[in-house]
């Protein structure tokens, strides 16, 4: 299954999101109506917004603003000619998205990348508890002292339960 069964233009008329090439793109200072309104409003709601964007910037790769029409992804062809590619923090692949947060390119990217992160943190509280423990308790009553508590079993396993 891809992206398109999902998308909230699935069964809206194609001329919403390529209107008019003459028609003037409304601002908020010239008055004149936004053709693309429509169009915005459903990609707002679109929950394929980024897949959308990222197979437009994939086609349209290389080729001017002049040659980037209708509204794909969120974005009409002008905006998307300016939106730059981004590289995937954890795969490396390229992407592009209207989302300045965005740092990885997929779900299964951006999941695997905060595990890693996770992961990370979870080894540093570890490493900071050990320290905070202090020498005074990791050690043995026969005066053997270890930088970790995994050290300190070691050491009585070895040494005073051989000897029992």
């Amino acid at each position: 299954m891809t992206w398109h069964t999902e998308a909230a233009c699935r069964d809206t008329d194609p001329d919403t999101f390529y209107p008019n090439p003459e028609a003037p793109i409304g601002r908020p200072t010239t008055g004149k109506p936004d053709p693309y309104a429509a169009a915005r409003t459903i990609c707002g709601q679109c929950p394929v917004t980024d897949q959308c964007l990222q197979d437009a910037m994939t086609e349209e790769s290389g080729q001017g603003a002049h040659n980037r029409h209708g509204m794909r992804g969120g974005l009409t062809g002008d905006e998307r000619y300016r939106l730059p590619w981004r590289i995937c923090r954890r795969c490396g692949n390229r992407f592009a998205t209207s989302n300045p947060r965005n740092m990885t390119c997929s779900a299964e990217c951006y999941e695997a990348n905060r595990r890693e992160a996770v992961e990370k943190y979870q080894a540093k509280l570890r490493e900071a508890n050990a320290v905070r423990v202090g020498l005074t308790d990791t050690a043995c009553w026969c005066g053997f002292e270890s930088r970790t508590m995994t050290g300190l079993a070691m050491h009585q396993r070895k040494a005073h339960e051989a000897a029992a």
